[in-house]
């Protein structure tokens, strides 16, 4: 009598999970067909340079973590937060360089924000379905995932729409922490702080949520 309900729980987690994976798969495929835009260049070279801080930091944290050395590489493009280009150097120089799973350089740097595009979807569908109904979760999930410019954008290894996921998940979660529960509020702070290292458009939250 308890394995339905526990089957039941399984069945939202894995359809955010199938609606993620959809759509890396869909920009993946369309990616090929899109040109580079001009502040994706400045992201690739400050990216390159933070790749650069990675491969000492693994291999001599102790130097890597001195001051002048941290400058050398972080002053390129240092206007914008450094979370988003991290996962850019991180994915040029495992998923590009180390693994060859992209055999463009441009297509490494663009997955993470692929990625997270994808758990925006996702996290719309969990989000509509815990609110409102499955069906308006999943129908949600598709019409921001289809709309024209968020489709664009979440090819693109720029900050947009990972702030915007950004911006929903840290608001998904602190929905949940009014519910109740240390966590959700502890994780709240979490994503807030991975918000704001993403683009300083997150100082709008907190008024947003007061």
């Amino acid at each position: 009598m308890k394995r339905r309900p526990a089957l039941e729980a399984l069945v939202d987690p894995l359809i955010a999970l199938l609606l993620a994976v959809g759509y890396v798969t869909l920009l993946l495929h369309t990616v090929s067909d899109l040109g580079y835009a001009r502040d994706e260049g400045f992201y690739f070279r400050a990216a390159s340079d933070y790749k650069k801080w990675f491969d000492a930091l693994f291999r001599d944290p102790l130097a890597a973590l001195d001051p002048s050395f941290v400058d050398r590489y972080w002053r390129d493009n240092h206007e914008h937060p450094a979370f988003v280009k991290s996962l850019f150097a991180l994915s040029y120089k495992y998923l590009h360089l180390e693994f060859h799973l992209f055999r463009e350089a441009g297509t490494a740097f663009r997955f993470p924000g692929m990625v997270l595009a994808s758990v925006g979807v996702a996290t719309t569908y969990l989000w509509g379905r815990r609110s409102i109904g499955r069906l308006a979760g999943f129908v949600a999930a598709l019409l921001l995932a289809m709309q024209p410019a968020m489709f664009y954008h979440s090819h693109r290894a720029c900050f947009d729409v990972a702030v915007m996921t950004m911006w929903l998940v840290t608001t998904d979660a602190d929905g949940r922490s009014r519910e109740g529960g240390l966590g959700w509020a502890i994780l709240t702070g979490i994503l807030y702080g991975l918000e704001l290292d993403t683009k300083h458009n997150a100082w709008l939250l907190p008024p947003a949520l007061i």
